[in-house]
């Protein structure tokens, strides 16, 4: 059991990372928290049936695959994804060059032109280049990483007025990343729970909480109504026995002194026996 605990949690690693999930998003999915994931594949605990079968569905694999010791070429990262995702960094870092250019470009022409040094060109090229990594990222990249690009961007942003305009010392401009930076998080956890409601997994798992959540407030309420019945025959049950108590105590009480008063008073049959013996 040891080592079958062991091949899976190896199994589940080399899964994740050939599929390019972290533990969060991988619990995202199983709607698990990223803690129970690092468990799993630490071989910690072992995840239930369902669960195992899920994470199957999402691999797109069997569940004697899961289960099998496997080699590490059977879980390696297909060439094509590399280069795939080579181009991609080429293509984003071409972006961000090309803005620098630009930037480059504008501050020559204007020294050229007005002999002035346009450097604050520079400064707002940071946040520009933020700009395009969050353009490829939302077309390429993944949800969690907005939030951290939008954030960049909007403290770039500001820096780069601040900077630019120094001798006003426009500190200020700063008290509006506050609320910012709170809208921005505020509209990612939305757009988390908009995906997650869109989630047919998610919807199912909900559910299936829900229906378990019915079952036990109703188990209760039969158990909750089963106590007090027993409760009250236990009751009723008291009240016979205390009754019954009370009838033998009164019926002793009489009968005792019946036995009392004829012992008092003699009995006159038994008294004209013995007369008429004498004579």
């Amino acid at each position: 059991m040891e080592n079958v605990k062991l091949i899976i949690a190896e199994n589940l690693t080399a899964l994740r990372k050939k599929n390019k999930l972290t533990q969060l998003e991988l619990a995202e999915k199983l709607n698990y928290t990223d803690k129970a994931v690092s468990r799993w594949e630490k071989g910690d605990t072992l995840p239930d049936i369902d669960v195992l079968c899920r994470i199957c569905e999402i691999y797109g694999i069997s569940f004697n695959d899961l289960i099998r010791k496997n080699s590490p070429e059977d879980y390696r990262e297909p060439q094509a994804d590399k280069t795939e995702w080579g181009h991609r960094i080429t293509i984003l870092l071409l972006a961000i060059v090309m803005v620098w250019f630009a930037a480059t470009v504008i501050f020559v022409c204007a020294n050229m032109i007005n002999g002035g040094n346009p450097w604050q060109v520079f400064v707002y090229a940071v946040p520009l280049s933020v700009l395009v990594v969050k353009i490829f990222n939302f077309k390429w990249g993944k949800l969690r990483f907005g939030l951290i690009i939008d954030s960049v961007f909007i403290w770039s942003l500001l820096c780069g007025i601040y900077i630019s305009a120094l001798k006003y010392n426009l500190w200020v401009v700063f008290i509006l990343g506050v609320p910012t930076q709170l809208l921005i998080i505020l509209k990612y956890n939305l757009d988390r729970i908009k995906r997650l409601k869109e989630n047919k997994e998610y919807i199912e798992k909900k559910q299936a909480l829900l229906r378990v959540k019915n079952e036990k407030r109703n188990r209760r309420r039969e158990e909750k109504e089963t106590d007090l019945k027993i409760k009250e025959e236990q009751k009723n049950l008291k009240k016979l026995i205390r009754a019954e108590k009370k009838n033998i105590k009164l019926a002793k009480s009489k009968l005792k002194k019946e036995n009392k008063l004829k012992k008092l008073c003699g009995d006159p049959q038994s008294g004209d026996s013995e007369s008429g013996t004498a004579v």
